[in-house]
């Protein structure tokens, strides 16, 4: 069982960019490191757009608070099966492309 320090940790950490020194320029590997951020940015952009597709999470929420959370978790899961059948779309187009 985790102590109570453990348990204040938090389980997700903050990446930031590069940025680019004044009158200098990004080493190759900290270019890459920026590419990897981005893809993995412009993923987690896109799914909090498609979360605010739905009308229930773009405008006030005026059902009983206890209900909010199943109707989210209902969503991300709708969400989450667009986005694996996006990728799978897009997998496919790569296969046949090369």
């Amino acid at each position: 069982m985790a102590n109570r320090e453990e348990r204040a940790q938090p389980r997700l950490a903050a990446l930031t960019p590069h940025k680019q020194p004044r009158g200098g320029e990004l080493s190759e590997a900290q270019r890459q490191d920026n590419r990897a951020l981005g893809a993995v940015r412009i993923r987690v952009e896109h799914c909090l757009g498609w979360l605010k597709n739905w009308a229930v999470l773009a405008t006030r929420f005026r059902c009983a608070h206890d209900r909010y959370t199943p109707i989210l978790g209902v969503i991300c899961g709708l969400v989450n099966a667009q986005t694996a059948r996006w990728q799978t779309a897009q997998a496919a187009t790569s296969t046949y492309s090369a």
